[in-house]
């Protein structure tokens, strides 16, 4: 309400209640690129409000995963030789790309009536435009480092171009620009959604949906990762190695779902507390694999349960962490890759990898943050 020029109390003068939505999260999707709008429903009549209430939890702990997303790729304690201390770490940043997931199924769903069905795919198909536009605005933007690649391994053409378009369909990814598999994955996750909602699927399709491609996304997973001489093995492998390579573009349809069911299923904050606590110390003693894929999911919806328990005062400060977490995650790897080959000559992971990309990107997050204001009080200035 603030961000559109409302206070609460004149916001609460309104005779027609507009339900004011959030998505703090989901502008890992979006990103800084769109704005929230108002639209005027011409079926109703209804003014109906996308503007955001502030969820400051959801924020702060965005901005706090997007340093995980960081570590993950710069891995900070290569040179660490305590394995407990490489479990406890592994354990935590690997629940960042997944809380990003949750975040956008929960805000999606709060856009959703999940009564109007008209309404909720229109909502999902124009969510999967922008995030379709974003994918491949920063796709183009990759590319440059793909290139440079493909010259300084000297990988021919055919393969070259083989991989590209492996990486644009079917796993969301070029060299350097990992992150953007998170959002070919948001795209065919929502498209599901769209299939069940057309189906008229009830709401506990949503965990059934989850379930299933748990499976299919740690079972791939496993399989891609183990050595076996079996020819049926190989040729398995091969399948997986030349599509969707390991697995993990079908996350998302771990974790939207179950994000979206935080919004009609509730759990206790003490059950989320405790379900937390004991699958991510199982999570560091166990060594079964599959056992271990359940537990970080278990420990990361918990976790995502106790953050929506969490009230935190308004404050400037979230609006702008959202903003920079997403332009974190977005330019990490390009401020590492630079970082890395101008320092060293090759890819090299640690500590000082870690946070030379973690503060030049809030460097570069503060500065194109104050460039973006700029141009929109210019903007304002010259329609007034």
């Amino acid at each position: 309400m603030k961000e559109c020029g409302l206070s609460r109390a004149k916001y609460a003068d309104f005779k027609v209640i507009c339900k004011v939505k959030n998505a703090p999260a989901t502008e890992m999707i979006v990103g800084v690129f769109f704005m929230e709008r108002l639209s005027m429903s011409m079926s109703t009549g209804e003014l109906i409000s996308t503007e955001r209430l502030q969820y400051n939890n959801i924020d702060l702990i965005k901005f706090i995963m997007a340093f995980a997303v960081v570590a993950i790729h710069t891995n900070p304690l290569v040179d660490c030789k305590n394995d407990i201390v490489q479990i406890v770490y592994n354990n935590i940043v690997n629940m960042a790309v997944p809380f990003f997931f949750l975040t956008t199924g929960f805000l999606l769903s709060e856009r959703m009536s999940f009564s109007n069905k008209a309404s909720d795919i229109s909502i999902l198909g124009h969510y999967i435009g922008k995030i379709l536009k974003m994918y491949f605005i920063w796709m183009v933007l990759y590319t440059p480092l793909t290139i440079y690649h493909v010259f300084d391994k000297n990988i021919s053409l055919k393969k070259a171009m083989s991989t590209y378009l492996q990486g644009i369909f079917f796993t969301g990814e070029q060299y350097n620009a990992w992150p953007l598999w998170y959002l070919l994955s948001t795209v065919y996750t929502l498209c599901i959604v769209i299939l069940l909602l057309k189906l008229n699927a009830s709401k506990n399709s949503f965990l059934i949906v989850s379930i299933i491609f748990s499976v299919i996304s740690i079972g791939i997973s496993w399989i891609a990762g183990i050595e076996s001489s079996k020819y049926s093995v190989e040729i398995v492998q091969n399948m997986i190695a030349h599509t969707v390579y390991n697995g993990r573009i079908f996350r998302g349809m771990i974790f939207i779902p179950i994000g979206m069911c935080f919004n009609f299923k509730k759990i206790s904050y003490n059950m989320n507390i405790l379900i937390m606590i004991s699958s991510f110390l199982l999570n560091c003693i166990l060594k079964n694999y599959f056992l271990r894929s359940y537990l970080l999911i278990l420990t990361t919806v918990s976790f995502f349960g106790i953050i929506l328990n969490w009230k935190l005062m308004d404050h400037p400060v979230y609006h702008k962490l959202r903003k920079m977490s997403t332009i974190m995650y977005l330019i990490h790897m390009y401020i590492w890759s630079i970082y890395y080959k101008v320092l060293y000559g090759e890819k090299t992971y640690g500590l000082d990898s870690f946070i030379i990309t973690s503060l030049c990107g809030c460097v570069v997050a503060l500065l194109y943050l104050k460039v973006i204001n700029k141009f929109k009080m210019r903007a304002f200035h010259k329609r007034k």
